[in-house]
Formats: C-alpha cells, sequence, structure tokens
C-alpha cells in the first residue's frame, strides 16, 4: 500500500547511522512529500541441492540474510538532497553565503572513486508509537525527473535496502519499535521543486567559482563562456544516478542473517533532456557529428529565504557530450536529447549545491 494519508502512515529517516547498519532513533526528519510502499523483507537462502550427496531434491536451505527493498518518492528540496547525499554517499559541507544570515550553501558531490562504503541510515514507517524500523538502509539508485507538463513538480524516485531483522552477531532479532517522535528538524516551509522554476544552461566550461560555494548565485548561471540558455526550450530534464549494487551484493555468504556489505559498485549516471527544436539556439545534429563537449547546468530557484538567498538547488555536470537526439515522428519539432557524462580534468563528473536553512549536513554523524 503506497502513503497517501498522514494521518495513517508516516515517514521518518535518521542521521546517518553512528554505527554502520545499527538502528539509530534519532531522528532526522520526517518525510513530508513522500510516498513509499510497505517494504517488504526478502529472505535469501541457499540449498545444498546438486551440492552435498546425491539428494535429487536437496535436504536443507540456509540463510544467508534478510534484505529489505525500499522506494521512496519525494519532491520536497531538503529531502531529495538528504536522499542524494546518500545515494552520493558523502558527507556534505556547509557554508554561509557572504552576506547572509539564515541561509546555508550544502554541497553534495559523489564519493571519489577509491572510496567504496556507503553510509547507511535507519528509516521508520507508520504512525507515532508503532513504527517499524528498517536499520542499514542504503540508497543505492535514484531518478529525477523535472517536467513541464500537469503540474510540474519533480519526480524524484530513491531505491535501496536495509534490514527489519538485523543483528551485529549474526542472530534475526526484530529492532525495537521506533519512537516516531517529531524530528529534530523540520521543513513545512521547504518549497517543492518544479519545473516551471527550473533553467538549464550550457557552456563551454562551468563557471570559475563554482568550486566555491559562496560564489554561487542560485538565481542565474554559472557558466563559462559561449552560454546557451535552454530554459525555455526543454519540455523535461531527466538524470539518473546508480552506484551499481543490488540486495544479493549487500547479503554475502557467511553473513548468517545479516546485511553485511554496504560496499558500493561502480557509480553511473545517464542524463536526457526533452526539448524543441530550435536551431538558432542550438544545432543539435551539427554538434551530434563534431562530437561537441558541453559543460551543463540545471538550476532551481525556489522561495525567498532572506533578502537575495533563495531556496535553490544547482546541479553542474562540467562535461558532457552529445550521443543521440532521434527525431520523434509524431511530434518533428520535439527532440530527446541523450547526454554522456565524462569526469573533467578534476575527475568530478557531477557537482550538486543545494540552498536551504538546514545548518546540519545531511549525511552528518548522530548528535
Amino acid at each position: 500500500m503506497a502513503i497517501e494519508s498522514k494521518r495513517k502512515d508516516r515517514v521518518w529517516v535518521s542521521y546517518r547511522e553512528a554505527a554502520a547498519g545499527t538502528a539509530d532513533t534519532d531522528e532526522f526528519m520526517e518525510v513530508l512529500s513522500g510516498e513509499m510502499d510497505f517494504p517488504e523483507p526478502e529472505w535469501m537462502r541457499e540449498s545444498d541441492k546438486m551440492k552435498l550427496g546425491a539428494n535429487q531434491f536437496g535436504s536443507r536451505a540456509e540463510l544467508m540474510s534478510v534484505v529489505t527493498p525500499f522506494s521512496i518518492k519525494c519532491s520536497r528540496l531538503s529531502e531529495v538532497a538528504y536522499f542524494m547525499a546518500f545515494c552520493h554517499g558523502t558527507t556534505d559541507s556547509v557554508t554561509t553565503p557572504e552576506g547572509g544570515t539564515n541561509a546555508r550553501i550544502h554541497e553534495i558531490n559523489p564519493l571519489v572513486v577509491t572510496t567504496r562504503t556507503l553510509p547507511t541510515f535507519t528509516l521508520e514507517y507508520g504512525v507515532s508509537g508503532t513504527t517499524k524500523q528498517y536499520s542499514g538502509c542504503v540508497i543505492n539508485d535514484y531518478s529525477i525527473t523535472i517536467g513541464l507538463d500537469g503540474t510540474g513538480m519533480i519526480d524524484a524516485t530513491f531505491n535501496g535496502w536495509g534490514n527489519a531483522h538485523y543483528d551485529s552477531s549474526g542472530t534475526l532479532t526484530v529492532n525495537a519499535a521506533g519512537a516516531a517522535a517529531t524530528g529534530e528538524n523540520t521543513f513545512t516551509s521547504e518549497p517543492l521543486i518544479g519545473g516551471k522554476a527550473t533553467s538549464l544552461w550550457l557552456a563551454d566550461s562551468i563557471g570559475p567559482g563554482v568550486e566555491n560555494a559562496l560564489s554561487l548565485s542560485f538565481d542565474a548561471e554559472d557558466m563559462g563562456a559561449n552560454l546557451i540558455d535552454l530554459s525555455t526550450l526543454y519540455n523535461s530534464i531527466t538524470w539518473t544516478y546508480s552506484n551499481g549494487g543490488s540486495p544479493a551484493d549487500a547479503a554475502r555468504g557467511g553473513g548468517r542473517g545479516v546485511v553485511n556489505d554496504f560496499t558500493r559498485k561502480d557509480p553511473e549516471i545517464t542524463l536526457e533532456v526533452g526539448m524543441r527544436k530550435d536551431t538558432a539556439t542550438i544545432g543539435i545534429d551539427a554538434a551530434l557529428l563534431a562530437d561537441t563537449q558541453y559543460a551543463l547546468e540545471i538550476g532551481f530557484t525556489g522561495p525567498e529565504i532572506e533578502s537575495t538567498f533563495n531556496y535553490g538547488l544547482d546541479v553542474f555536470f562540467p562535461k558532457v557530450q552529445l550521443v543521440g537526439a532521434p527525431t520523434d515522428s509524431e511530434t518533428p519539432i520535439s527532440r530527446a536529447v541523450t547526454f554522456e557524462v565524462f569526469e573533467d580534468d578534476d575527475n568530478d563528473a557531477m557537482l550538486c549545491f543545494v540552498q536551504t536553512t538546514l545548518t546540519l549536513g545531511y549525511n552528518s554523524e548522530a548528535v
């Protein structure tokens, strides 16, 4: 069943677990814009059929592990940033922009390639006093679509897994019921990310001050030379990020009931933009033939936090290349442009900045 009524079922998520895989009831926030199917545990067993003796049907099946896959949809700025931070795997840095008082900039970038361990968090589901806990939760992948049709709201889906039956000694134990108390930070004023407040730009490179979060504008482009503004041409923007894992990867043999591996594989990013043809703005076919590479920026501007500082989301891809753009025979003015994402000379494939009022890092240790 999906969460549709906040009076019936609610979802809370914790800070980063102080000990990976160990339940942490120090709630970070309630996922106010979330929709989530009830997580069903998967019991992974291995049979000795064809391995021991000559038993045609096998004589024993050993429990390898119990994992609980889940999927959460959300559209509120801080909630999207929270799950992005866990998928990217790094504790975000928090700074106050120059001249700001209440505004905070969070830099949420992927782990370096040599670092493989993903952070874990605790998820609580239910109503006050009767929630279930899922510890050792990781976000393996997400897909974010910003479209202009319908309500124009973002569609952000985050997928991962945890365990409702985790015990560090290797035995199966149901976690104690969570408190489901009001989170230490509430985001009732946080805006929903919408396509009508989103802009898209291409240029030769990202702006020279992007590495310094204090210089980001959040209400205009932060790009280099030869700027191309696609804000009035795009119909949808979709990017996906995957750590390449699966519940089976997390439940390696020998765990004896424990989700004992929070190691990511090689991450992959995909990017697609649906846009209308306008050769005066960008020659898509010419860019394909020329193997042109660009820097790309997706910017969302929300309500004002304080004078000159707004809620905002800025996502940069320092080096992308058009690799496909078939013409839709039904609506020949539209193109679904696919970009391949590369790393730049600084080994950055994606940079993400969020401006909000939250003073703590999304991925900080429990306090």
